[in-house]
């Protein structure tokens, strides 16, 4: 893909779980690791046509009718345990390394809801449950992985760190909704159809692919 040469010299690596669960608190559902999970790393770049239609048939699946909880929870835990989280927290600020400012603000109609709040507000939006009774005391991520990335993805890879279903579920839908519509205009021939389909498609909001771009010492 091309993909794979515009980010070969990216710092990629993500962080996965072994075991991921579905944790509730004030009424509000969240997808996180389990407390006893070990962790690993991998390149998302190195799979990243399954990566793309995973996401699809993800979107698919969640658009279809008669889905019942139960299997809307298999996909998002089954999905997690191939990929991990979606790193919500890294890409929806405006602001770079908002963990070095005292606010963190936002776009328009942003899912936070909100147009600024303090970051360490924000900081524990996505640590709801605090830290997690059962797991292992030390962090056990190398130190390279961080080396280069703003401090908020510490965050993002613990076991502490959690998504909500719904901001899950939503992208999942939207992604494939904005793929399906973009197929459906280059196939139709029905003007009114294709004015639909490009309603659709300008109204996509992507989250963004959260990424700094840095010289290395001696680059290449």
């Amino acid at each position: 893909m091309v993909i794979d040469k515009l980010f070969e010299k990216a710092c990629s690596e993500w962080v996965i779980y072994s075991e991921y669960e579905l944790k509730e608190k004030d009424g509000v559902e969240y997808l996180t690791p389990a407390a006893d999970s070990e962790n690993g790393i991998y390149n998302p770049l190195d799979k990243a046509e399954d990566l793309v239609v995973s996401v699809l048939n993800m979107g698919w699946l969640l658009c279809r009718e008669g889905l019942t909880k139960h299997e809307r929870d298999m996909l998002l835990v089954h999905f997690a345990q191939n990929y991990g989280l979606l790193g919500f927290m890294t890409v929806l600020p405006l602001n770079a390394n908002f963990m070095e400012q005292d606010k963190v603000y936002f776009w328009p109609h942003s899912l936070y809801g909100a147009s600024e709040v303090t970051s360490r507000e924000y900081v524990d939006f996505f640590l709801p449950f605090g830290i997690k009774a059962g797991q292992p005391k030390e962090f056990t991520l190398p130190p390279a992985l961080l080396t280069g990335r703003a401090l908020e993805f510490g965050y993002v890879f613990s076991r502490n760190y959690a998504e909500k279903t719904e901001w899950i579920v939503k992208f999942f839908r939207e992604f494939y909704l904005h793929f399906a519509a973009c197929k459906a205009y280059e196939r139709s021939e029905n003007p009114a159809l294709k004015s639909a389909c490009a309603d659709t498609v300008s109204g996509f909001m992507e989250y963004g692919l959260g990424f700094r771009m840095s010289m290395e010492d001696k680059p290449t």
